[in-house]
């Protein structure tokens, strides 16, 4: 499965690069790039993400904090499962780390971190993103499973009376008439419906 982390780097006006070598892709994750709002606006429309990694280097603090809830609200609106981290050039102090966790930070790497670390973190949240999605997936099944079961019941009723009302005129019916075959072969058709009706209630009692 194949992952989207956006890199964002205002201050190299998205031309940026990582301060790690080591090859993403071969992990499954793309690297995008951006530089501004709208540019992370247009990779929200285009791409589900894993993560968007803000580069703060150089920054003031009031402009990271100030772009980081700028960051934040975007992705709420657009993706909101999106990790939001941030790429400090050094150590960051407590304070600065709380005010940038409320701006909507879940996290700090700095460019002095080994890029084992880093690497640590996208393992981490590729498997938390899978996770999440096949729970999604179990959820749909469980909610098409329930409708599905609903539907066969509401279709069980009319069935059943039809199928009566079918047996009794083919009941009533002589070989001599000229639908009578017509009318037994519709009558096994018909058998033929409920069994597979019941053998679909089985599963679900089975799987459910």
């Amino acid at each position: 499965m194949i992952h989207y982390m956006l890199y964002v780097s205002p201050q190299t006006r998205g031309q940026g690069e990582l301060p790690w070598n080591g090859d993403l892709t071969n992990r499954g994750v793309v690297v995008l790039r951006a530089a501004a709002l709208d540019d992370i606006a247009h990779y929200c429309r285009s791409h589900t993400l894993l993560l968007v990694l803000v580069d703060l280097t150089g920054a003031a603090v009031e402009e990271m904090i100030d772009f980081a809830r700028r960051v934040r609200n975007l992705l709420q609106e657009t993706q909101p499962h999106a990790i939001l981290l941030g790429l400090a050039a050094e150590n960051v102090s407590h304070e600065l780390r709380r005010r940038l966790a409320d701006a909507g930070m879940r996290d700090l790497v700095s460019r002095e971190d080994p890029e084992e670390f880093l690497f640590w973190r996208l393992e981490l949240f590729t498997r938390l993103a899978e996770l999440e999605q096949f729970e999604q997936s179990r959820f749909d099944v469980a909610r098409l499973a329930h409708e599905t079961r609903e539907r066969l019941h509401e279709l069980s009723q009319p069935l059943s009376a039809v199928q009566g009302r079918l047996q009794l005129i083919a009941l009533r019916a002589s070989p001599e008439d000229p639908n009578y075959q017509h009318l037994q072969d519709m009558v096994r058709m018909m058998f033929e419906v409920s069994q597979s009706i019941m053998s679909i209630h089985q599963i679900h009692r089975r799987y459910s």
